[in-house]
């Protein structure tokens, strides 16, 4: 399968895909933790968790940014504006979003640096970032029957290194471990399998969602004087 907001958009309409999204959404839940939020934003394909989040978040203004490689974007929701972008250079303004979700993007793009900047130019003050990305040592980047089998994966050093540039790192969660074949067994298998698998099989999770928070830091005009122990350890 090539990508595309069509094919990711038939993959959550298949058994594997609805598996997908209510373990994200499980996850969203605990990583978000009632934080409060008036404006949040989707970049990638992001459509079922904004749809989740709109229960939680009735009154917020949702914006959804599917970039131009995606090739088009799945209107459906009326309530949100949606949008096609370009994901280097959003249209929106600095410091003016409270939560962004990044999902299917930060895998597919070129310069996922250059995303994770355009994020933290856009949130506001200990606004969010939302990250789910596929986990370079699970099953899930190993089949190419979902979307998380193209583009690159990352391992958790990678994803830190990105992320440390830009942001404070708040927490994350490893989940999705059900293995991505279709049958009508392993379907059913799956709550059982989410359970067990923190516990049995830690290192087979297929995806990551990490949550981190745009700090920002104030400038002192005043001269801090470096200790002795700090001037011999930046030579070391």
């Amino acid at each position: 399968m090539e990508i595309s907001a069509s094919t990711i958009h038939s993959f959550y309409n298949s058994e594997l895909g609805k598996i997908v999204k209510l373990e994200t959404a499980n996850n969203l839940t605990h990583a978000l933790n009632e934080h409060q939020a008036r404006k949040i934003c989707g970049l990638g394909y992001t459509y079922p968790y904004l749809e989740f989040l709109k229960e939680s978040y009735s009154q917020a203004f949702f914006h959804e940014m599917s970039p131009d490689f995606l090739g088009g974007i799945m209107k459906k929701n009326s309530s949100f504006k949606q949008e096609i972008v370009d994901e280097y250079c959003l249209p929106i303004e600095p410091s003016s979003i409270d939560i962004v979700v990044f999902s299917h993007i930060l895998e597919l793009v070129e310069r996922p640096e250059t995303v994770i900047e355009e994020a933290w130019r856009v949130l506001k003050p200990n606004g969010l970032l939302i990250s789910i990305v596929p986990r370079r040592a699970g099953l899930w980047t190993r089949y190419d029957n979902n979307p998380f089998g193209y583009g690159r994966s990352f391992s958790k050093k990678q994803l830190t290194y990105l992320l440390n540039q830009f942001f404070y790192l708040d927490g994350s969660s490893y989940y999705l471990y059900t293995p991505p074949w279709k049958n009508f067994f392993n379907y059913k298998l799956s709550p059982f399998v989410e359970k067990i698998g923190p516990i049995t099989v830690p290192f087979l999770s297929g995806l990551k969602m990490q949550v981190s928070k745009k700090i920002v830091y104030t400038k002192s005009n005043t001269k801090i004087k470096k200790s002795n122990l700090q001037r011999n350890l930046a030579t070391i």
